[in-house]
């Protein structure tokens, strides 16, 4: 097999959105707006079960309308790759010609399954800030912790005592961090694992859009067989850019996005390039 590098398929991603970047960014702006911020007008209280049951049916649901776009950001990609006409309607590509149930079907497993693996997270991540506020090692409790550890006043007793004390609440501390680091190791992987394995069904949904969504999901796995370390490679490549995403306050996703779809469009065109010749 002849694939691309990653490189490669890069440098062809940014040929192809500066070669109509004012439409790209339109149509990711709004597919953005959409699935990111749109959820954040509907706060769900989570002081209760019912309130937690509430915000993962509601997440899930956000996820798949996600899917939705992300189909329409695919169609955009894989026009641009082929020197078609684009439009930033047609990032509601999706939407139309009853789309909709197949989507769906193509995506409910990982939608489901990457939100029920923050479950633990969550809950882990909340107990972990009690814990420590209840040992005293956030906010007022720490302040006099720490002037207590530097106080001559105390002597070499008070000094011995005060660091006794610290190590107690620090060994309380680090099973519980040792745990919430644990479920978070799984939850990503775990995300990764969905992420490469569904990678490729809404590029075949639309170039194969008679195939059922089993046929679709096998075909997928079909042409990932051996390539799973070459996507993992790839989605390791872009962690640079969503690093500089976060400490922009997502504004650089305007570019990131695109770029990262395109060349994802890139990959799934060179897979099926090598399978046709295989």
């Amino acid at each position: 097999m002849n694939y691309s590098s990653s490189s490669m398929l890069k440098r062809e991603a940014k040929e192809q959105i500066f070669s109509n970047l004012g439409t790209v960014i339109g149509a990711f702006l709004v597919s953005f707006a959409i699935t990111r911020y749109a959820p954040n007008l509907f706060p769900i209280p989570t002081n209760s079960l019912a309130g937690y049951g509430i915000l993962l049916l509601f997440s899930i649901f956000i996820s798949l309308i996600a899917s939705i776009f992300m189909q329409g950001e695919c169609m955009i990609c894989l026009k641009l790759a082929c020197n078609q006409e684009i439009a930033v309607k047609d990032v509601f590509y999706g939407f139309k010609n009853g789309q909709i149930p197949k989507i769906i079907g193509l995506r409910i497993i990982p939608c489901v399954v990457v939100e029920l693996v923050t479950i633990p997270v969550t809950f882990m991540q909340q107990y972990f800030l009690q814990v420590i506020e209840e040992i005293g090692l956030l906010g007022e409790n720490a302040g006099s912790l720490s002037s207590l550890l530097v106080n001559p006043v105390q002597g070499a007793d008070g000094v011995a005592e005060s660091l006794s004390a610290l190590s107690e609440k620090v060994a309380r501390l680090i099973p519980v961090e040792m745990a919430y680091l644990g479920v978070l190791v799984i939850q990503v992987a775990v995300m990764i694992v969905m992420e490469i394995m569904f990678s490729q069904v809404l590029f075949l949904s639309l170039d194969f859009p008679d195939k059922s969504v089993k046929e679709t999901i096998m075909l997928g796995r079909k042409i990932m067989k051996g390539n799973w370390g070459r996507f993992f490679r790839l989605q390791l490549s872009f962690i640079p850019w969503h690093l500089l995403a976060a400490v922009t306050m997502g504004i650089a996703y305007i570019w990131v996005l695109p770029y990262v779809r395109a060349t994802y469009t890139n990959f799934y065109l060179d897979l099926m390039k090598n399978q046709k010749k295989g």
